[in-house]
């Protein structure tokens, strides 16, 4: 497609942004808002395909009933040069996958994304949905460190078979649930694992699967354990370590049961890091708090330890009056009683 085009006297595609296996992104103007939008247009190959093209326009459905910080907006849906296309918030920023392939994040940044992806992905799972393509080429990384979630074209309601009507099982194997390798019901568990996946490869640089093919790998997902993540890296705390083993159970039964249960899990484990890090502000170091001195007190105590030294002098001069005196003499009696007389008080 020769640039730059308009579509429907509004988008002017400018520049292409990626492209997919279905679809072409496009950087564009909207020429009605005067801002800057992203396009995905549907391949050719593809436009003359029902399948695809109901696929297509529930991915624009799907996003766009999604309210949330941590997803990409969709604006709008149409046709044009008999090419239907979805115009989109526009992230400036690159995504996750671009992100991981320049290093390890730290394990703050990863707990951070990784709340943010299940507060997007909960939301769906809320609405009845699905995800079942979560990977980190459908993460946006903003230039704000925000994350959101995009590529909806594979979600499916609650319960839905992991196959289309041709029996085949769309997505990516790396990131698959075992449910979904074996082509049975997708479940919120199912974008649970595929979290997992992420977390695991954010924190020890590499997938929990990888292999020669497909194939393999969806053989892996349904029958072979994650390799222990110490094998490949020592800087995961061990609770953390337990969140991703639950995310990763091949039972969805054993897993968190959704977006939302396994981001609570994060967020405790977030609240017992100490000293508190966040990626937003990276802390350089760590010093313990000087001492704070009650200085009043200490004043007042002072005070009162030379008033008292103040009044020993006055105390001995005290005593020694006392101890000089001489023994009090003892009272004359004014008569005597013969023995066995008793003397009776006059009563009036």
């Amino acid at each position: 497609m020769k640039l730059p085009i308009i579509f429907n006297n509004r988008y002017q595609l400018n520049s292409k942004l990626g492209e997919g296996g279905l679809a072409e992104v496009y950087l564009a103007q909207d020429l009605a808002l005067g801002r800057l939008v992203a396009v995905k247009v549907l391949r050719p190959e593809y436009t003359t395909t029902p399948n695809f093209l109901v696929r297509f326009h529930r991915e624009a459905q799907a996003a766009a009933a999604l309210n949330s910080s941590n997803v990409v907006s969709v604006y709008d849906f149409g046709q044009d040069h008999n090419r239907p296309y979805i115009v989109m918030e526009y992230v400036e920023g690159e995504d996750l996958r671009t992100v991981l392939d320049r290093g390890l994040l730290t394990v703050p940044q990863i707990v951070e994304y990784a709340i943010q992806i299940c507060n997007a992905v909960g939301m769906a799972h809320r609405r009845g949905m699905v995800h079942g393509d979560l990977k980190p080429g459908n993460i946006l990384i903003s230039s704000e460190n925000r994350a959101k979630v995009t590529d909806f074209g594979l979600a499916r309601t609650l319960g839905d078979s992991a196959m289309d009507d041709g029996e085949l099982v769309w997505g990516t194997p790396t990131y698959f649930a075992p449910e979904q390798a074996a082509g049975d019901r997708v479940m919120p568990a199912t974008d649970v694992y595929a979290i997992g996946v992420m977390l695991y490869e954010m924190l020890t640089g590499k997938p929990p699967f990888t292999g020669a093919s497909d194939q393999e790998i969806a053989r892996q997902q349904l029958y072979a354990p994650p390799p222990p993540m110490t094998a490949f890296t020592q800087r995961v705390p061990p609770a953390l370590q337990a969140i991703v083993a639950r995310a990763l159970e091949k039972d969805p039964a054993r897993r968190f049961h959704s977006a939302d249960q396994l981001k609570q899990a994060l967020l405790e484990f977030q609240r017992s890091q100490t000293p508190v890090t966040s990626f937003h502000a990276p802390v350089r170091g760590y010093a313990p708090a000087a001492p704070r001195y009650d200085w009043l007190g200490l004043v007042l105590g002072l005070l009162a330890v030379i008033a008292i030294l103040g009044l020993i002098p006055l105390w001995i001069q005290v005593y020694r009056a006392y101890a000089g005196a001489p023994p009090s003499a003892l009272p004359t009696p004014l008569s005597t009683l013969a023995p066995g007389e008793v003397r009776v008080p006059t009563l009036v």
